[in-house]
């Protein structure tokens, strides 16, 4: 096993000086053939560390002051409770199960409300989630039982491969892979 050193990416700054920390093979900005395709991985990185970090902030307010509601199994995962929280707060409270192509003008309106005080729509959020007496678009079977299927599947890919109808399984299991 190699040192801890060895595995920390190299860190840059990006943009108006934002710390990113980078993984190895994609460049920093320069006048190289190639560096369109590495300004756009350095946006992605850049945007995926922050989403990271965002998710993370949401979390700790979930852990420090949600009630879970009742339908939610007391030994969930935290990682789980919080991803189908802001799956039901964005499709049932923001856009009320109804998109109509507005999500955009939505999402939009919603961080000018909150963007001063992002701490508060976190809080409002939380509160809304534990008022729900049932889950609104089976964020239960999400939180109770299929993250449970996934992670035991999961699992054995420390003894092998998956099989494709484990891999099938974990994808009908899963919002994004729908």
């Amino acid at each position: 096993m190699g040192s801890l050193r060895a595995q920390i990416p190299k860190a840059t700054t990006f943009g108006g000086g934002c710390l990113l920390i980078l993984k190895s093979g994609v460049r920093d900005y320069g006048k190289e053939k190639g560096d369109t395709e590495s300004k756009r991985k350095l946006h992605f990185l850049q945007e995926w560390r922050e989403a990271q970090n965002y998710l993370s902030i949401v979390q700790s307010h979930v852990l420090r002051t949600c009630k879970q509601p009742a339908w939610v199994n007391p030994t969930a995962e935290l990682t789980i409770i919080t991803d189908q929280l802001l799956h039901a707060y964005y499709y049932t409270y923001l856009l009320k199960g109804n998109d109509e192509h507005k999500s955009i003008e939505i999402v939009n309106n919603e961080y000018e409300k909150n963007r001063r005080d992002p701490n508060l729509a976190i809080e409002r959020a939380i509160r809304w989630w534990e008022t729900l007496e049932v889950a609104p678009t089976s964020e239960d079977i999400h939180i109770n039982e299929w993250s449970i299927s996934n992670r035991k599947i999961l699992g054995y890919l420390r003894e092998r491969d998956l099989s494709q109808d484990e891999i099938l399984t974990i994808m009908r299991q899963n919002h994004a892979a729908r």
